[in-house]
């Protein structure tokens, strides 16, 4: 196995026996996640997860470097994983069809040494942010357009992804989930990119990943923790910027002790042992959809950006419904308190915790 990556052994830091053992999570699978992929798979990046919801349609065949004609249709995630197989045949991929916000918990981003954020959108960038803070784990932002790109690393004590968010990035931001925390029926804005800038964002990020398996969160190679790359091709500029961390950003939640598992067959009746006790959930539930006009209404009890504003409007009468959205459960809220976790969909190995005075105990939930 180890000739396919003879040259590599001629490099004096590199440690391929460490590459194979390392399990990476790419998150998005369009051009930047083509490039960030097909460069771990050839230097033997042993284990790859791929995260993407989409499928592939024809303007993707233009700046996505491993799709084909005749994968029109397919799933990103599935056709990605199976050519940097093709690539690597030493490698394991696996492809993940879905949301990384919303079928990723926090728990399950422990599994990998890395992760890396090739995606558009913010409110996923924030979330990937979140979790990998809570999970202590490093992850590396990339961000492209027309004539430029980004690259940006993080770490659990380096300045995150948040603490970077502009006042323009929060309105854009809000604008997609304004009405009752209910995704935006509008389309996203698209971004212009083309494949050659995709190629040289995506090799940075990749070697950027290289020397966070290499390193670890100390790295000293590359960009610094809490750094970002910007670079430009019309004209061409290159700089690196120091990231300041917000002292009160609040995304700022490493779990330090390991989170106990419990089933999600599990009650919040059989959590809430104190009359002062609650549950965060650290997921937004849509838990309800009310008419006051017809007063018809619907139990949904599922996390509330898995759904659009389309939902809105009442099926009976045409008017606009009110959303009843929780992250908390107490000992107020009656029915729901005997019901099982597992009926709130919440994502796989998602952290939960329990409040009870002063005290705080994490759960990841299993089997969801």
């Amino acid at each position: 196995m180890l000739e396919r990556y003879a040259r590599h052994h001629l490099i004096d830091w590199w440690d391929q026996e460490k590459l194979l053992r390392s399990r990476v999570l790419v998150a998005g699978a369009g051009a930047l996640g083509n490039e960030v992929a097909k460069n771990l798979a050839l230097v033997g990046v042993g284990h790859l997860t791929i995260v993407d919801f989409d499928t592939i349609e024809l303007s993707n065949l233009t700046r996505a470097v491993l799709f084909r004609d005749s994968d029109l249709g397919k799933n990103k995630a599935d056709v990605l994983s199976e050519r940097c197989r093709e690539l690597s045949p030493d490698i394991r991929t696996e492809p993940v069809h879905g949301d990384v916000e919303l079928d990723l918990g926090a728990w399950e981003y422990k599994r990998f040494d890395v992760v890396l954020a090739c995606l558009d959108s913010i409110d996923a960038r924030l979330s990937i942010n979140a979790r990998c803070q809570q999970a202590s784990v490093p992850w590396v932002n990339g961000g492209m357009g027309a004539i430029a790109g980004e690259v940006a690393v993080f770490t659990p004590t380096s300045a995150c992804f948040q603490c970077t968010m502009s006042p323009d990035m929060w309105r854009r931001r809000n604008e997609r989930f304004s009405c009752g925390w209910l995704r935006s029926v509008l389309p996203e804005k698209k971004v212009a990119t083309t494949a050659t800038l995709s190629a040289l964002v995506g090799s940075i990020m990749a070697q950027e990943a290289l020397f966070l398996i290499h390193e670890g969160l100390n790295k000293v190679s590359g960009l610094k923790p809490g750094h970002r790359l910007f670079m430009q091709v019309k004209p061409y500029s290159l700089t690196v910027a120091e990231l300041t961390r917000d002292a009160n950003c609040t995304a700022h939640d490493t779990i330090s002790e390991e989170p106990s598992p419990i089933d999600s067959s599990l009650t919040p009746r059989e959590m809430l042992h104190q009359n002062d006790s609650y549950i965060e959930l650290n997921i937004d539930i849509l838990g309800s959809l009310i008419c006051q006009a017809c007063a018809e209404s619907d139990q949904i009890l599922r996390p509330a950006k898995r759904y659009d504003t389309s939902l809105l409007r009442c099926p009976k009468c045409g008017s606009e419904r009110k959303t009843e959205i929780f992250n908390v459960i107490d000992n107020n809220m009656g029915r729901l308190l005997d019901m099982p976790l597992r009926n709130l969909s919440l994502p796989k190995s998602h952290v939960i915790s329990v409040r009870e005075g002063t005290g705080r105990k994490y759960f990841v939930v299993k089997g969801t």
